[in-house]
């Protein structure tokens, strides 16, 4: 499936509330939003849940607000980070858990440069290593290499300046490294 022209989506759906605009949006972020959110709350029915939740806030933000979304994909993962954010509030715990499925719930692999790090491990493996990283690294991690962000996308996400997304995604990509190399008792 080709890349929809997100901006001409947009103006549709800004003009005219269009639903299959919306529907064409929807269609090819939903597994990535979903993934994103599945890593981030570890439980197959509240990643449903709370997908659902953040697409049904992107219309009601699309339709109802006057300030335009320049960049949507930045734009969709910053309310699925709120979102999940708010879910651990309105339960009162902390952001802790992580994905604890099966590899072929995520239903997309890892991408090549998770894949090249551990080079031989499992995908097992490699989440448990992820898990054992603290959020903030975590997080940088998932949204780079898994969900495919630009740095300056990474940026919009999590409130920092490009510099810092850039020097946080080296630290989370040395800690996941060392994680790596403990689990395995080798060096990579």
């Amino acid at each position: 499936m080709r890349a929809p022209n997100e901006q001409l989506l947009l103006y549709k759906i800004n003009t005219t509330s269009d639903p299959e605009a919306y529907a064409t949006l929807y269609d090819w972020y939903v597994k990535h939003i979903y993934r994103f959110v599945l890593f981030k709350v570890g439980h197959r029915e509240d990643a449903e849940d709370l997908t659902a939740v953040v697409f049904l806030k992107v219309w009601k933000h699309l339709i109802d607000s006057e300030k335009p979304v320049r960049n949507f994909r930045a734009f969709i993962y910053q309310l699925a980070r709120t979102t999940v954010i708010d879910f651990y509030r309105s339960r009162n715990i902390q952001e802790s858990l992580f994905f604890s499925g099966e590899a072929e719930d995520l239903q997309s692999p890892f991408l090549d440069p998770l894949k090249q790090l551990v080079a031989g491990e499992g995908v097992k493996e490699l989440l448990g290593a992820l898990s054992s990283l603290n959020e903030v690294y975590r997080e940088a991690l998932i949204l780079r290499h898994i969900d495919g962000l630009s740095t300056g996308e990474m940026a919009q996400v999590l409130k920092k300046s490009p510099i810092a997304t850039r020097v946080l995604i080296h630290r989370a990509m040395q800690a996941l490294k060392k994680e790596v190399e403990k689990t395995a008792g080798k060096t990579i």
